[in-house]
């Protein structure tokens, strides 16, 4: 909940530095937003030293309990340069986790604002289209008018005609609500959206071919980082208990046994151990994180292979509606020409029928709306295709929707 309140207060944050702006494009919209986003996890500690003497013992004992003649001895257990090392690198790598959390929540966060800047533009296209089927449909209203009082005409179309002008204004005025709502939350009031930079249908075709091509070396973001997060600390442990399983030197030892009857006998003496590490405990802990490290490579590979899988349905499905939104612009284009050369050959004929003009007007941006709708689902589908592939949160940032 924290960090949740932490990211909302950076946004707002962040939003007031350029929302002055008279005219904000997609780069203004985004950018300094998404920089702000943190995705990565620092424990401060206090510095920690590992010990160059691992163990420290004393050790006192009587001779034949006369309390007069006590032994005492010292012994240390030294460490190794090398299990001092270890040590100190998986500190490290406990003290720089990913946070995974982090990074889904920013790659949703990005997204999110990815998708309603594109929700944004389309509303926009699709009001202006709707406006101009508003004046349109309020011709024919006018010119039904008209005709009422000359000739009967079929009062099934006066009926149809104004339903359909009902459910126009209903579509914009729910369109202009979901605009403001949008425009409350990034604080956009009486701002000029500037769509002029959006990338093309044909420029997202391009970038997800190399996308495809790229395909066997790349993976979601999260799961990598996890994987890659835990391997090492497995390796580094294996590391450590190998270190300490090669540690010969096992202790020095200094004792002194008292006061003697005897001047010349020896009072003081040093001693050495070594040791040759046959314990079966370290080679069972050894062989016990091999095969953790194997079940961890066997279960990415599986996550691998199911979100390949993912990826591979999704860049299916984009190239479906590119091919879909490529082959309606085609059609609308020839019937656009057919229908503008029908229009001539009307209004060359005298008394022609103004109706019929209106009605290929209609039919025009009706197919544009159309259009728009093919459009929104290529590029909702290639923002989810980014963001699958963790393209969203690199850094440094790069706007996608930019040409």
């Amino acid at each position: 909940m924290v960090s949740k309140g932490i990211r909302l207060a950076v946004l707002l944050l962040c939003w007031t530095t350029f929302i002055q702006a008279q005219s904000i494009d997609s780069d203004a919209f985004m950018q300094s937003t998404i920089e702000n986003l943190q995705a990565t996890n620092n424990f401060a500690l206090d510095k920690i030293r590992f010990p160059w003497v691992e163990e420290i013992q004393f050790r006192t004992e009587t001779r034949d309990m006369d309390f007069e003649q006590q032994e005492y001895t010292l012994r240390l257990s030294p460490s190794s340069i090398k299990v001092r090392r270890a040590q100190q690198a998986l500190l490290n790598h406990y003290q720089n986790p990913p946070n995974v959390d982090a990074v889904k929540s920013n790659e949703q966060t990005i997204r999110a604002i990815y998708v309603d800047w594109l929700n944004l533009y389309f509303i926009d296209q699709e009001r202006k289209l709707l406006d101009s089927l508003s004046l349109i449909w309020g011709d024919k209203k006018l010119i039904n008018t008209k005709l009422m009082q000359s000739y009967e005409i079929d009062v099934q179309d006066l009926v149809r005609l104004e339903v359909d002008k009902n459910n126009l204004s209903l579509s914009q005025f729910e369109l202009g609500l979901e605009r403001g709502q949008l425009a409350d939350i990034y604080d956009l009031r009486d701002k000029t959206l500037d769509h002029s930079k959006m990338i093309s249908l044909e420029e997202i075709e391009s970038t997800v071919e190399e996308l495809h091509l790229m395909n066997n070396s790349i993976a979601v973001i999260d799961d990598e980082l996890e994987y890659q997060y835990e391997k090492e600390g497995i390796q580094k442990e294996m590391q450590m208990e190998q270190a300490e399983s090669r540690k010969f030197f096992d202790f020095g030892q200094l004792r002194y046994r008292g006061p003697h009857a005897d001047l010349l006998e020896e009072r003081i003496s040093v001693g050495l151990g070594f040791s040759f590490p046959r314990s079966g405990n370290r080679k069972l802990k050894i062989a016990e994180l091999m095969i953790e490290q194997q079940q961890l490579d066997a279960e990415h590979a599986s996550d691998r292979a199911e979100s390949s899988l993912e990826i591979a349905e999704l860049f299916s499905e984009l190239r479906h509606n590119l091919e879909l939104a490529r082959n309606y612009t085609s059609l609308i284009a020839k019937e656009r020409v057919e229908l503008q050369k029908l229009a001539k050959v009307v209004e060359q004929k005298q008394g022609y029928n103004p109706m019929v003009l209106l009605d290929i007007k209609e039919s025009l941006l009706s197919r544009k709306v159309k259009q728009l709708e093919y459009e929104q689902d290529v590029y909702i589908d290639y923002i989810k295709l980014l963001s699958m592939l963790g393209k969203l949160s690199e850094s440094p940032f790069v706007n996608y929707l930019k040409a």
